[in-house]
């Protein structure tokens, strides 16, 4: 907003100098979005406590300030009537708050059909939602696949894909055991045609090959019993 001019400017104002006033006054106090940190989440209602992250200044303040933490704020998951992404959320994780144009309260309790307003407030922080992500420069993404599709997993993180079990992780768990199955069968084979010959010494390069391949499907399995848990 002006400063130190808008009481000389107020003495002897003109209309087009008071309405540029009021549309600027009204300007610095619209919300439409902004960046926000989680400082709680709740996983069975998808609604978060968000503190916005910039504050504001008015005319007269010595300084900025901080705007309150927003409570019940509904986190938008990617979601359709086919299916849905949840991603889960922990306090400081980042987020982008998008403020509804007008009330949201009466539409928010319904079960998505056109509503009017139930209060007559506009681009207020009340009505706001929350897109996961939104993070600045200094917390730059670290992809191992640059460029390519990539879904990334904190250690320990479960992992679902649910159309009533979780079936791709069961696939891939199975696929284990029958690699695993056909490893044990081909040494068994190649040491039972060793024994129908002369003594056959085992060719240590195919004993580690053999170990490598089982310690690698060990740990695939633990990491899919870890996601499944």
């Amino acid at each position: 907003m002006p400063g130190a001019n808008n009481a000389a400017l107020m003495q002897d104002p003109k209309l087009s100098e008071v309405i540029d006033i009021v549309l600027e006054s009204h300007s610095n106090t619209l919300r439409v979005a902004m960046p926000g940190k989680v400082l709680a989440y709740d996983s069975g209602t998808h609604k978060a406590t968000v503190q916005p992250l910039i504050q504001y200044r008015m005319e007269g303040m010595e300084k900025p300030r901080s705007l309150d933490p927003i409570a019940g704020v509904p986190i938008i998951h990617p979601r359709s009537s086919a299916g849905s992404i949840f991603l889960p959320l922990s306090e400081g994780d980042m987020v982008t708050l998008l403020v509804s144009d007008r009330d949201l309260s009466r539409w928010k309790a319904g079960n998505g059909q056109e509503t009017a307003p139930q209060i007559a407030r506009a681009h207020d922080l009340a009505d706001c939602w929350a897109y996961p992500g939104g993070y600045p420069d200094g917390m730059p993404p670290a992809p191992r696949f640059p460029g390519a599709v990539e879904i990334k997993l904190a250690p320990g993180t479960p992992f679902a894909v649910s159309n009533g079990t979780a079936e791709l992780l069961d696939k891939l768990d199975e696929l284990m055991d029958k690699l695993n199955d056909w490893i044990t069968q081909d040494q068994l084979h190649t040491h039972a045609t060793a024994a129908l010959g002369p003594p056959v010494i085992p060719d240590p390069a195919t004993l580690t090959v053999y170990a490598l391949a089982q310690l690698a499907i060990a740990e695939v399995k633990s990491t899919l019993a870890t996601m499944k848990a």
